[in-house]
This record gives structure tokens, C-alpha cells and sequence, in this order.
């Protein structure tokens, strides 16, 4: 109570004298006080440290602060916080694992962009005029899945797809020969794609030139040239879908 009072600005000595205590008393006491404050705080500084090195760098205050909740240390999160700075601990946030599906950093042909769908009279005026393609991959568990699909980008229909667990230009090729079966042209079509290489492999553009299909590329790191598919990616993975809107002649 004297030190709480004497805190706001009330005199010791009246202090000492109202709660009938020699002002030698109180300073034995505050510094035993203190020093269990000290005592405490170094406890606390000690465990945030474990905590934090055995996060190996990666908890930030409230991290570190439901930690020491979960060992029945009682502590404030914002003492947490000011202990951590005084320490020098800052948590780092771990990087996200992404799994790459394009590769532009090759020595295959790139091909011209000829579908710029931000021009009118670029799109289509019937099915089977231009279609579009792209990779990407589904999470199965702990494991993961490539899917490549095809679209018809007339009637924005998934009209053929290919699902592996490796990168290779099969996977493309499978993909648009299913779509062939779809789409059965009577005339020439377009097909775009982003830059990877499994769409400039010898495979995939020999498959192209048997079937007559005229090859469009994406700009280099531009995914708004092929923002059709990519929005259905997009709508794919949010809804949770396992694909069961694409063609089922297919399966």
C-alpha cells in the first residue's frame, strides 16, 4: 500500500507515519520486493527464450505467449512482447511451400500471342475455335496431384483434363487429346498457354501439328493472358470441388 501511494506523489515520511512503520522497514522490504520482481522476470525471460528457440525462430509474441499459457506461467501478452524486444526476439515467418507448375526458364520455342482476350474481336464465335490450357495441382491429404486442363473458351467448358503426379509433357498432351474427343473441329483451332515448357516440348507440339492446332503463348509472367482458366483454377480450389463439373466421358 506505501509504495502504491508514494507512486501517485504522497510523501514517504507521512506514509511511514500513518501506517505506523519505520521508514528503514520499508526500504528492506521494497528491496526484497524488487528483488523477487527480478527473480520473476528472469524466469520468465528464461522460458520465453526456450520457447522461442524451439520454435527455431518462427513464434512471435503471441505465439510464444500461448505457450508459456499452456506450461502455467502467468503472464500478460504485453509483457510478453516488452520482455521479447528486450531480449532481441523477433519471430520470423516461416514461407509458405509453393508448388511451382510453370517453368518459363527453358530452351523450347515460344510461340506468338496471337488470343489477346483483352480485344473483342479476338474471341471466339463458335465452340471449338480457341481453346486454353493450364496446369495446377490439388492437395490429396498430405500429397498432392498435377491436373492439366483444357477450355473451350467459347462456352468456358472444361472439354478435356489430365491428372499425374509428374510434370511432364504427358500430361498436357493427355489433356488436349481428351479434348479432341469433345470437340471434334472441322476447321483449324487455336490453343493458348502460359510459357511452360510442357507446352514448347517437341511432344505436346507435334501433337499440335497433327491435329492442325494453331499455338498461342502467354506473355512472360503476364497470368492475365490466360485469366479464363485461371479463374476456374481459382473457383476450384475455393469451393472445395474435386471436379466433378468436368466432362464425365472423360473419367
Amino acid at each position: 500500500m506505501i509504495e502504491a501511494c508514494e507512486n501517485q506523489g504522497i510523501p514517504l515520511a507521512y506514509l511511514c507515519k500513518y501506517f505506523g512503520i519505520v521508514r528503514s522497514a520499508y526500504y528492506k522490504w521494497l528491496r526484497r520486493n524488487q528483488g523477487l520482481k527480478f527473480t520473476r522476470k528472469a524466469e520468465i525471460c528464461r522460458q520465453i527464450k526456450n520457447v522461442f528457440e524451439n520454435s527455431k525462430g518462427t513464434y512471435g509474441s503471441p505465439r510464444v505467449w500461448e505457450e508459456l499459457k499452456e506450461m502455467n506461467i502467468s503472464v500478460s501478452e504485453n509483457t510478453v512482447v516488452k520482455y521479447m524486444k528486450e531480449l532481441g526476439l523477433h519471430g520470423r515467418h516461416k514461407k509458405k511451400f509453393r508448388i511451382q507448375t510453370t517453368d518459363s526458364n527453358h530452351a523450347g520455342p515460344f510461340a506468338d500471342r496471337i488470343v489477346k482476350f483483352e480485344e473483342e474481336n479476338y474471341m471466339p464465335t463458335r465452340p471449338g475455335e480457341v481453346l486454353a490450357g493450364d496446369i495446377t495441382y490439388l492437395r490429396i491429404g498430405d500429397s498432392f496431384v498435377y491436373l492439366a486442363v483444357v477450355m473451350d473458351i467459347f462456352t468456358r467448358e472444361i472439354v478435356g483434363w489430365s491428372m499425374g503426379d509428374s510434370l511432364k509433357a504427358e500430361l498436357v498432351v493427355n489433356a488436349l487429346d481428351a479434348a479432341m474427343y469433345i470437340t471434334s473441329p472441322d476447321a483449324r483451332i487455336i490453343f493458348h498457354s502460359d510459357r511452360g515448357s510442357q507446352y514448347a516440348s517437341d511432344a505436346f507440339r507435334k501433337f499440335m501439328m497433327c491435329n492442325n492446332i494453331v499455338p498461342s503463348m502467354s506473355r512472360k509472367g503476364n497470368c492475365y493472358d490466360n485469366c479464363y482458366v485461371e479463374s476456374w483454377f481459382g473457383g476450384l480450389k475455393r469451393n472445395g470441388s474435386t471436379g466433378e463439373n468436368i466432362d464425365q466421358k472423360q473419367s
